[in-house]
């Protein structure tokens, strides 16, 4: 039942879009982006069961894909481009 909870809250934090980051406000924004990696560790952990196979490799390269975008709004936000 933990491992669910734990699930939901990752599903959320990854699911940021960047267009919120782009208008987070700097304190919120300090939270969100080391919620977003902590979330894709969890997620990563709890679907691949801590053994990467080809769908754990899968699993975790979506992820880092959406952490990738989600890194490319935060530097945008960081330098006001």
């Amino acid at each position: 039942m933990s491992s669910m909870i734990i699930l939901l809250i990752a599903l959320a934090l990854l699911a940021i879009p960047p267009v919120l980051i782009m208008n987070l406000p700097p304190r919120w924004l300090a939270l969100a982006a080391p919620a977003g990696v902590l979330a894709m560790y969890w997620l990563g952990h709890i679907m691949t069961e801590g053994d990467l196979g080809p769908a754990g490799i899968l699993i975790m390269g979506f992820f880092s894909l959406i952490f990738f975008i989600n890194a490319i709004a935060l530097a945008f936000r960081l330098l006001r481009l």
